[in-house]
């Protein structure tokens, strides 16, 4: 899955580790949720596994209108602004690799409506990987009654000079340690 990347097809990458896939019957539906029981379990065993650096914490509201995506960082109070292009998917195992062109924008650009077409909070603990790469574990909730967990790798590809070798190293690397725990 990784030792093909063409990293000049896209800037932002995502590895989801996939655990309840098999339960839908429809193949045009990727499960990338977790059950909240199999998801606190997985964490405390990377926890305590120390194969990863200590984690940190975030908290984030997300406001989505067409194809763009504002985040605002409620733990800073930072906001960001960005579009997602899919480029490309791939399921291998307990894993979905998906590639995006992910283009950053001035927050301005962010419309003042009320035809919001998504809004929900995420609480995420992020491990650091390297200075790109990250492991995340994300809860999200929509409302009282909709909360999903979401275990993924991602990876920042906006920098010009990084060693691809390396990078795909350390997300084969960073895959491994994880289903090793899985």
């Amino acid at each position: 899955m990784l030792k093909n990347l063409d990293f000049s097809s896209f800037n932002y990458l995502e590895i989801d580790i996939l655990k309840n896939n098999d339960e839908t019957n429809d193949k045009n539906i990727i499960n990338v949720n977790w059950s909240k029981t199999d998801f606190s379990n997985f964490l405390s065993k990377l926890i305590n596994s120390n194969n990863f650096k200590k984690p940190f914490e975030k908290q984030y509201r997300v406001l989505k209108y067409l194809d763009l995506i504002c985040v605002k960082n409620i733990s800073d109070n930072k906001y960001n602004l960005h579009s997602l292009s899919l480029v490309d998917k791939e399921i291998e195992d307990n894993l979905l690799c998906i590639k995006y062109k992910k283009n950053n924008l001035a927050i301005f650009q962010f419309p003042s409506t009320d035809k919001i077409n998504d809004d929900f909070y995420l609480n995420k603990i992020t491990f650091k990987i390297t200075n790109l790469i990250y492991l995340n574990f994300e809860v999200m909730k929509k409302n009282d009654i909709e909360i999903f967990y979401r275990v993924y790798i991602n990876f920042n590809n906006d920098k010009t000079n990084i060693d691809h070798n390396l990078i795909i190293k350390n997300l084969e690397d960073t895959t491994i340690k994880i289903l090793d725990l899985f």
